[in-house]
C-alpha cells in the first residue's frame, strides 16, 4: 500500500488501522502514552499518534484523522521515503 492522499478518507483511516500501536507498545497505555507526548521522532512514534487519532475520530464521527494525516504526511514521507511503512 502506498500513502495515501490527503482527500482519501477510507484510505487514511485504512492506512492509521494498519498499525497495532498496542500491539507495538506492547498496551493501550504504553501506546496512549507515546501518541498523547507526540514526539514525532520516529516513523512508529507517528503512526501510533496517526493511529489514536483515527480510533478517537472513528468513536465521535469526526475527521481528525484526515486533518493528522496531513500534518503527518512530511514526516511520513522523510521516514519511508515514500514507501510502503
Amino acid at each position: 500500500m502506498n500513502l495515501p492522499s490527503t482527500g482519501d478518507d477510507a484510505g487514511i483511516f485504512a492506512f492509521a488501522m494498519s498499525f497495532d500501536a498496542y500491539k507495538f507498545y506492547g498496551s493501550l497505555e504504553a501506546a496512549a502514552d507515546v501518541a498523547r507526548r507526540a514526539p514525532r521522532s520516529t516513523l512508529e512514534e507517528v503512526r501510533a499518534e496517526l493511529f489514536f487519532k483515527a480510533r478517537a475520530a472513528r468513536h465521535v464521527g469526526s475527521d481528525l484523522h484526515v486533518k493528522t494525516y496531513a500534518e503527518l504526511l512530511p514526516l511520513l514521507v522523510k521516514f519511508t521515503d515514500g514507501e510502503n511503512p
